[in-house]
């Protein structure tokens, strides 16, 4: 998980933090695909079958609580929320290598980033309701 806003300025910020997110998503992929392909060459010395990873994302834009949670000794940020639990059960309805976005976060980088309807799922796990799902192909 990454947080990409965390400030006040919510109305510049919130436009923003998605398109910064949508592009850190397509650079991570690319990124992944070289690695992967390392990964595989250097496993294939070791394990006798193929060995199939991917990369799963999805980006949704929304209000979370953000804080540390741990001990004194082992602290970590995170966000937790409605809008996180969206982004993740999104992220286990993607297809390996694919970005997904919510409608939220479509509204906010349609006009820098190429999209792919991919249809409406609905009633996850503790989320009801219907959602609109995009994939983001490239930046134009």
């Amino acid at each position: 998980m990454a947080l990409f806003w965390t400030h006040s300025n919510f109305d510049l910020e919130v436009e923003n933090s998605a398109i910064r997110s949508a592009s850190a998503a397509l650079n991570f992929r690319k990124q992944f695909e070289i690695m992967e392909l390392k990964w595989k060459k250097i496993w294939q010395g070791f394990i006798p079958y193929q060995v199939n990873i991917g990369l799963k994302c999805d980006i949704n834009t929304g209000c979370a609580t953000v804080g540390n949670i741990g001990t004194n000794e082992y602290r970590y940020l995170t966000a937790f929320g409605l809008s996180v639990n969206l982004a993740n059960r999104l992220a286990r309805l993607a297809p390996s290598n694919e970005i997904l976005v919510s409608a939220t976060t479509k509204s906010k980088i349609f006009e820098r980033f190429e999209l792919l309807e991919k249809g409406v799922v609905g009633d996850m796990k503790k989320i009801p309701g219907r959602f609109e799902v995009f994939s983001v192909v490239r930046e134009k």
